[in-house]
């Protein structure tokens, strides 16, 4: 068992403390394996009024569009995602990211199926570019 848990220990884990109130830890794989289907986010967290959310990729099919008021964060934890500008694009593999500016046309394309962690705030909306 570890401190402040009733459940043992994963073997190889590192015991954990009781997390301060408010804290909230997050398994990114199990956040993953929850997701509803690829291209649906899912939201996990927040912080400093942005909204993190979790997303699968599979296939082409993120049109072109622009969050005018907002930049969109874009971290890849598995697969490789090519970020697309009109000037030029990006690809970013496991542990990158990237940020598409404000105001800024973009769309992602997946080069495989990918996982990535996505930021921004709840109320950027996106709209076609």
């Amino acid at each position: 068992m570890t401190a402040g848990s009733s459940a043992p220990a994963a073997a190889g884990a590192r015991p954990f403390a009781l997390l301060p109130s408010g804290v909230r830890r997050t398994n990114l794989v199990e956040e993953f394996l929850r997701a509803p289907a690829p291209w649906v986010s899912r939201p996990i967290g927040q912080f400093n009024g942005q909204v993190v959310k979790v997303i699968t990729l599979d296939g082409d099919r993120c049109g072109w569009h622009v969050h005018e008021d907002a930049d969109e964060l874009f971290w890849v934890v598995a697969g490789l995602v090519e970020l697309c500008f009109r000037d030029g694009s990006v690809v970013l593999a496991p542990g990158e990211l990237a940020v598409a500016p404000a105001g800024m046309a973009h769309r992602v394309v997946p080069l495989e199926p990918a996982r990535l962690v996505v930021m921004q705030p709840p109320a950027s909306v996106a709209r076609p570019a």
